[in-house]
């Protein structure tokens, strides 16, 4: 009766398990959040994202119904950009990657149960077995010779490296949103200009013609007229093109689909400083040199890889570990050819 008891008891605790591990992801979402991230991990990864990049809160998809001004622009490509949220997904990552390294300093558990029934029919008798074991192990590692050690400093430096590119690409897409904004608005004032070209081209070509009609004017300034009338549409179908090219390529930066009609504000020129950098051009060069973010992603990855040979160095030293086990198994033998023994 205790034996059933113990197997029922690690049976109900296997299924408590499995049900638990089923809803965790609905808990983990709604009731219950720390489930999806007991470490802390997203928590890591936010405090390596440079403050100021990231917008305090991402609005909804743009109104394109009115021109939109720079700062609506950059916000919408941070915000909506597949690129930034693959960099954010990748930075989570390596945190969740981070974090599963502390596995080396906790114990393992394993507990294993069976049930099993066995029926063997023969001329003249039947014999039947039933078997039950049950089992629990434990095991820690004590001492590997710093290997755990080198591999969360490897993590540690690839998470570094991931934050630092993240900022990295972060601030790529500020400057390529920036230089498409005033692509798109250097394209729009540009096709105002060149119709107007157009429509003082062809009144030439008519007033031309008109000339040449009456006899007050040679052919061959009609002709002249006619080239520059030509030429001049064909400037304003080749600004037509561009513009609807640079209002592709900032809705594609902005996370919108590349037909979107993408228009821009003009710029105040008023906020616009004529000598931004003043004297302090080669002090902030050389700023800049020591603070971009690529440089520190690369230094971090140059000592995840010292970490890694570390730790690669000291993979074939012995490693210590204490390990502790307790298990039970009971077993039944029926056999009936007119007489029943059991063992």
């Amino acid at each position: 009766m205790r034996n059933d008891c113990r197997t029922i008891v690690v049976c109900v605790f296997l299924a408590l398990a499995f049900a638990f591990g089923q809803i965790s992801d609905v808990l983990a979402s709604d009731t219950l959040p720390w489930l999806a991230d007991p470490l802390l991990s997203q928590k890591k990864a936010d405090r390596l994202i440079t403050a100021g990049l990231r917008p305090p809160s991402c609005p909804d998809a743009p109104d394109l119904t009115h021109a939109l001004h720079m700062n609506d622009v950059v916000i919408a490509a941070l915000c909506h950009n597949p690129d930034t949220k693959a960099a954010y997904l990748n930075l989570l990552g390596q945190a969740s990657t981070y974090v599963s390294n502390y596995s080396g300093y906790m114990p393992t558990v394993t507990a294993t149960a069976s049930d099993s029934r066995s029926a063997t029919f023969y001329k003249g008798g039947i014999a039947s077995g039933i078997s039950k074991s049950y089992g629990v192990t434990a095991g820690l590692t004590l001492y590997d010779f710093g290997q755990r050690e080198f591999k969360l400093e490897e993590a540690d430096q690839a998470l570094v490296a991931a934050g630092y590119s993240y900022d990295s690409t972060l601030q790529g897409l500020i400057a390529s949103t920036l230089q498409a904004y005033f692509q798109l608005l250097t394209a729009q004032n540009n096709i105002g200009v060149t119709r107007e070209l157009e429509r003082y081209d062809k009144a030439s070509y008519d007033a031309a013609a008109l000339r040449h009609k009456i006899g007050e004017a040679p052919l061959s300034d009609v002709l002249q007229a006619r080239g520059a009338y030509s030429q001049a549409k064909l400037s304003s179908e080749q600004a037509a093109n561009t513009l609807t090219r640079d209002q592709a390529a900032l809705a594609l930066l902005m996370g919108l689909p590349a037909s979107a009609p993408v228009t821009v504000a003009e710029v105040n020129d008023s906020e616009l400083a004529g000598n931004p950098f003043g004297r302090q051009l080669s002090a902030l060069m050389a700023q800049a040199r020591e603070q971009r973010n690529d440089l520190k992603a690369s230094r971090a990855q140059i000592a995840q890889s010292k970490a890694s040979l570390a730790a690669l160095r000291r993979s074939d030293l012995a490693t210590l570990s204490a390990t502790a086990s307790f298990g039970q198994s009971n077993g039944a033998l029926n056999v009936f050819n007119g007489e029943s023994t059991r063992s």
